[in-house]
């Protein structure tokens, strides 16, 4: 592997994880339960990320693009759980949605910045994507409902 290549993938998985960090941090603050941006929007960027930092020639090993959302994902994951972050059933429970959704954010990135004339410093603004909706998703009521169960044990 080329040394530059190497290194576009290296900040690619760093800015990852560091993104992801990110993303955790500002859900845990504003939000009590699991959110749609950090489900579905964060693993998406996450794929995107490293297809960001690369350069078109770059982009054309396609492999390593769309496996790098799952080095990405593990990483992330066990850094949450040895840090606290979150529990291992939590993350075993949105392990097969964050590697989907990754490995899709990577494809789709990965075509739209080959398709797309210059730099693709466009895209860039994807990474904005999930704290838009992280936004949205704060101002909305929150809806919390009680259901009460009654069982009563009769004999035969």
């Amino acid at each position: 592997m080329k040394n530059s290549r190497l290194k576009t993938l290296l900040i690619g998985l760093t800015a990852g994880v560091a993104y992801a960090f990110l993303s955790m941090l500002l859900v845990t603050h504003y939000h009590e339960n699991v959110s749609i941006a950090y489900i579905f929007m964060l693993p998406i960027i996450l794929g995107a990320i490293p297809v960001l930092f690369s350069t078109k020639e770059q982009l054309k090993a396609y492999k390593s693009y769309l496996l790098l959302p799952w080095i990405i994902t593990f990483t992330f994951f066990v850094l949450s759980f040895v840090t606290g972050f979150e529990g291992m059933i939590c993350l075993v429970i949105i392990v097969a949605p964050f590697l989907l959704l990754g490995t899709l954010g990577a494809f789709v990135l990965r075509l739209l910045k080959l398709r797309e004339e210059g730099n693709g410093t466009k895209l860039y603004v994807s990474l904005l994507f999930p704290l838009i909706i992280l936004g949205i998703e704060v101002k909305l009521p929150v809806v919390s409902f009680n259901i009460r169960c009654n069982t009563k044990k009769t004999e035969l």
